[in-house]
């Protein structure tokens, strides 16, 4: 039963989606000011960048797909800041982070959309492997990468199927390198 200072369709029914959320918000950016003073301040320099003419090679695409990320990922690390769930931002953040390195690495070494491409198809892989090992899981799980384990988790290194007969066995869908052609 709901309190007489939350009304039962309040923040008790909804949690973190009721609409009525904007009184602890507003406290919390007011405890937090700086801080989103600067992160608004950093939000417009990042939109101004993201948003400048559209890429015209292909890796300038790949590089904007990364960027864009980083800063969706940011803003929500905001949005989850201010309503107080701290730890759900700094998830967020993290991922933020992640991407900064990965976008790092690409401007040292342009071979490492390759090397990102290669760590998602091994992903795949071992994600096949396991829907089709798992004893217990719906047929539907089970059965959906049918041609996988078999046919193409034989790959090596040295022996490596050509991403076209990966993408024929169901284990990946075009690539990064496929679809920025």
């Amino acid at each position: 039963m709901a309190s007489d200072s939350v009304p039962a369709s309040g923040f008790r029914e909804n949690g973190f989606l009721e609409a009525s959320e904007s009184p602890r918000i507003a406290t919390i950016r007011e405890r937090h000011a700086p801080w989103f003073a600067f992160v608004e301040k950093l939000n417009c320099l990042a939109m101004t960048v993201l948003l400048r003419e559209a890429p015209k090679v292909n890796d300038e695409v790949y590089l904007g797909t990364l960027y864009a990320r980083s800063v969706t990922m940011f803003q929500g690390a905001v949005r989850l800041a201010e309503r107080g769930l701290a730890a759900e931002s700094r998830t967020l953040v993290r991922g933020c982070a992640e991407t900064a390195i990965a976008l790092g690495c690409v401007r040292r070494d342009k071979s490492f959309f390759d090397r990102l491409d290669e760590d998602y198809d091994k992903h795949r892989i071992a994600l096949a492997k396991l829907t089709t090992s798992c004893k217990g899981c719906p047929r539907t799980i089970r059965t959906f990468p049918q041609r996988s384990a078999a046919s193409c988790a034989t790959s090596s290194p040295s022996s490596r199927r050509s991403t076209s007969d990966r993408a024929r066995c169901g284990l990946i869908g075009p690539t990064r390198r496929s679809r920025r052609a």
